[in-house]
């Protein structure tokens, strides 16, 4: 069961805006209407990551994409930005969740198999974001 959903935001958007366009990108993903979404749904959690510079951004982009569905993935340019990609929404599977839990809390083995470390890894070394 996935309670998590996480949204990168791009370093350079602050203030309230860091929820704004968290929400852009969630609403997106929400309109995919995945199974992993609709267990998220049930709790709503969110976590608000700080995705870095433009360029970190594309490179998260390309992580979620090439290791994932991409109905578990949207994002959100803002076009009042100069369409800027500043906030990506991804919800892992239970799996990648419980691995980005251990690598966090500095756990070195994984009984799990898991379908992306790579996701996992990203997750679990990503600060909130600060806005």
């Amino acid at each position: 069961m996935t309670f998590k959903a996480y949204v990168f935001v791009n370093s350079k958007v602050c203030g309230n805006q860091t929820g704004i366009q968290a929400a852009h990108a969630i609403a997106r993903l929400v309109h995919k209407r995945s199974y992993r979404v609709s267990s998220w749904m049930a709790h709503e959690t969110l976590v608000i990551l700080n995705g870095g510079t433009d360029a970190r951004m594309h490179e998260i982009l390309d992580i979620l994409i090439d290791n994932s569905s991409a109905e578990h993935v949207a994002s959100f340019h803002e076009p009042d930005m100069g369409g800027m990609l500043t906030a990506i929404a991804y919800i892992p599977s239970d799996a990648e969740d419980f691995v980005a839990r251990e690598i966090r809390a500095g756990v070195g083995q994984y009984d799990v198999i898991v379908p992306s470390t790579a996701i996992a890894n990203l997750i679990a070394t990503t600060y909130t974001h600060r806005g």
